[in-house]
């Protein structure tokens, strides 16, 4: 098991950027979603104000 954690003396690199990109794509899935909620709050206003027109 430690070998697999040390990898040779590149363990903490290695472990380093996995852990970098997990955050990243963690962060990355966070705004998108945000965004993608506000989008959608928007879009359902926008249909009601339409539907109270007609």
């Amino acid at each position: 098991m430690n070998e697999i954690i040390y990898m040779n003396g590149y363990g903490s690199y290695v472990w380093s950027a996995y852990g970098f990109t997990i955050f990243s794509l963690i962060l990355l899935f966070y705004f998108y979603y945000q965004t993608l909620v506000k989008k959608e709050r928007k879009l359902k206003d926008l249909q009601d104000k339409h539907e109270q027109k007609s």
